[in-house]
């Protein structure tokens, strides 16, 4: 019987994940969204879409959610009438969602595991007028969810906008919200306020971007003020700071400052600028606490860059990407490391074809990945990784290509480097094609793992482990130590002798990643009924002496398969001879389990587990692998010994091929032996 469990789950058990994880892209698969706004990805690698869902009348804000190996759910109405929900993850494993809906800010908790938001709360609105537009949310290290959003005012000849920051604290207190920027309204003057950025980290560590615009509607003059904004964790936010502006005459363009901080305050805004036809990249980079001056050129190397995003990893690297002119047009991104901005790195396409539109995304440690769009029509997606402090490979084509649109792709990454990308475009003759995949950078995770802590010879026990691959299939292989093993989630074993043995699990997705961890069974002989039971614990026998085997040998190494069977288990007395005979000599009597394994080919993973051939695997290190094809057990005597083997197990006849039988004894007292091998070979 089994006596104990231990690791139900992993607690304190070890991993061992693959020492380089493989990467690719799975097949595209629908998204039931009529316009996709933005994808996800949770702590656990749970997948958030958001967008529209057309109902065949109206369309909906509606987020779609997709579990770690599970399917993409069906689309979740959050709203009637509203903006898009925008979303952020928690490190929790829940997400935080903001949107607009009928003049008021709401945010809500999708839970870990669920499908829709629930604990919907209105934010407080603390500027005059109506929110407008869609919200922008990030959440810091905390879980506190924090909203940016713009609310406008209008009058006789003019019109205004404000911005204002919202909290929804982790603790559950009620949201509050303040003014970042108020605008009031001017007599003739149009004041609009654009394209908020947010980025959230550590402890409440916060820098916002955006564009006020103020036109004067006698003149139609345009003044164009580029801001940001700091708060420190545990601070408060600070005033706006202009980082750039345009005046009417000077011609002058900007773009509006991309916004990035990582855990510890470490904060980034970089935009671009075009003056007299030359566009130039400028960054501020520093803490939340204070930013450095104006850094122009971020890089060179290519002309026109345009279309930054920023990114900042947990080492204090910052990141930028861009588009720019290299020959062509080309995706580059650039670090700084604290000293000066390094030699942009420019992104090979995988066709002739330029990239057009893109999408940019960063895990913690630094990961990037990056998605396009490429051509016109017809036109495909692409997408390029790069590991935490490493370069990008080329391109690699994503999903099938469109036939006459491509709209622009989004692209998310996890903190395990996992990430999924969503693309758009007309197929077929159906202009709303909408699509995602997703990028498979880690091993699976081994869950609620359960080995037994004990069990008895001659009993089954029980072996289970749910293995978690965040993108693909995965097959579970367990090796129990003695020789055995199983294939599967939930398997059992019954062991022949008294021992402590190892028993290892390993999960293997379809990219060849493995993760393994390992657990002990005790194992001891049945009590007898005079209280004298077995094993090797203190049960007052002093027998500590194994069984020793000698003079293991064969009367035939190449045989065919005989007619009758081999009986699984057997007294001493003598069989007529069929196929062969296993010869031994044991120095005390004792259990005898003659363990036939065949010989197969097989590749050899990055775990150093020899698996079967498949056409991932093909190009891996040939190796043999054994697989276990039955286990004969004899009551062996003091002395010479013979087992008959006609080339069957039971009835079971082995096919043509190698094998090798490994002989283990154990005393009464539980004491184990050496185990000799043979091989042997059947042929027809």
């Amino acid at each position: 019987m089994i006596r104990g469990i231990v690791a139900a789950a992993l607690g304190a058990a070890v991993l061992t994940p693959s020492a380089h994880a493989a990467t690719g892209w799975t097949p595209a698969f629908p998204v039931g969204l009529f316009s996709v706004a933005k994808a996800v990805m949770g702590t656990d690698g749970t997948v958030v879409i958001t967008g529209l869902f057309y109902d065949g009348a109206t369309n909906h804000p509606a987020v779609q959610v997709r579990p770690p190996g599970g399917a993409l759910g069906s689309p979740q109405i959050i709203t009637q009438s509203g903006s898009t929900p925008a979303v952020a993850p928690r490190p929790d494993g829940s997400f935080f969602g903001a949107w607009t809906d009928n003049g008021a800010v709401v945010t809500g908790i999708l839970p870990a595991g669920g499908s829709t938001f629930t604990d919907l709360k209105t934010q407080p609105v603390s500027a005059t007028g109506s929110p407008f537009g869609s919200v922008v949310v990030a959440v810091d290290g905390q879980g506190n969810g924090w909203s940016l959003w713009v609310s406008t005012q209008g009058g006789a000849g003019a019109s205004t906008g404000s911005l204002s920051l919202g909290e929804r604290p982790a603790s559950g207190a009620a949201p509050t919200s303040q003014l970042v920027e108020a605008n009031g309204l001017q007599a003739n003057t149009d004041t609009t306020v654009q394209g908020p950025q947010l980025s959230a980290g550590g402890d409440g560590h916060l820098i916002l971007g955006w564009r006020t615009n103020t036109t004067n509607n006698n003149t139609s003059q345009t003044f164009t003020y580029d801001r940001l904004a700091l708060r420190p964790a545990g601070g408060a936010l600070g005033a706006p700071i202009t980082v750039d502006q345009t005046l009417p005459g000077d011609g002058v363009t900007t773009g509006i400052p991309q916004v990035a901080v990582n855990a510890t305050g470490a904060a980034l805004a970089v935009w671009d600028r075009q003056q007299t036809g030359v566009t130039t990249l400028h960054a501020r980079v520093g803490t939340t606490t204070a930013l450095g001056g104006d850094q122009n050129p971020v890089v060179s190397g290519g002309t026109n860059p345009h279309t930054p995003r920023a990114a900042v990893a947990t080492d204090g690297t910052m990141i930028a990407s861009w588009l720019a002119t290299v020959g062509a047009n080309r995706i580059q991104v650039g670090r700084y490391t604290g000293v000066s901005w390094g030699a942009a790195q420019t992104i090979t396409p995988a066709g002739a074809t330029a990239p057009g539109s893109y999408d940019f995304a960063a895990s913690p440690s630094g990961a990037l990945l990056v998605g396009t769009i490429s051509g016109s029509g017809p036109c495909g997606a692409e997408a390029a990784y790069a590991p935490a402090g490493a370069g990008f490979g080329t391109s690699t084509p994503v999903g099938s290509a469109f036939d006459s649109f491509c709209g622009v792709p989004t692209v998310a990454l996890g903190s395990t480097g996992d990430g999924v990308m969503t693309t758009n475009g007309s197929r077929s003759g159906n202009p709303n094609v909408h699509e995602a995949a997703g990028f498979d950078a880690s091993p699976p995770v081994l869950r609620s793992l359960s080995i037994p802590g004990t069990a008895t010879t001659g009993t089954a026990a029980a072996f289970s482990v749910q293995p978690v691959d965040i993108w693909n299939s995965v097959t579970t292989f367990w090796s129990f130590g003695d020789g055995a093993t199983a294939n599967g989630t939930a398997v059992s074993h019954a062991y022949d002798m008294a021992s402590t043995w190892t028993v290892s699990v390993t999960a293997t997705d379809t990219l060849g990643n493995a993760t393994s961890t390992t657990g002990q069974v005790s194992v001891t002989a049945p009590a007898s009924g005079g209280g004298g039971g077995g094993g090797t614990g203190d049960t007052g026998n002093s027998d500590q002496v194994a069984p020793v085997i000698t003079a293991f040998t064969a009367t035939h190494r190449t045989f065919a398969v005989a007619k009758a069977a081999t009986a699984l288990t057997a007294s001493v007395k003598r069989r007529p001879p069929r196929g062969t005979t296993f010869f031994y000599s044991l120095s005390e009597p004792g259990a005898a389990a003659l363990a036939i394994r065949r010989e197969l080919p097989g590749r050899r993973l990055a775990s150093k587990r020899c698996v079967k051939p498949t056409k991932a695997n093909a190009k891996r290190k040939h190796c043999t692998r054994l697989k276990l094809m039955g286990t004969l057990k004899r009551s062996g005597v003091a002395g010479a010994n013979a087992v008959k083997f006609s080339g069957r197990l039971g009835r079971f006849a082995l096919a043509p091929g190698r094998y090798r039988v490994t002989l283990t004894v154990v005393d009464a007292a539980g004491n184990r032996s050496k185990r000799p091998t043979l091989r042997f070979r059947i042929v027809r």
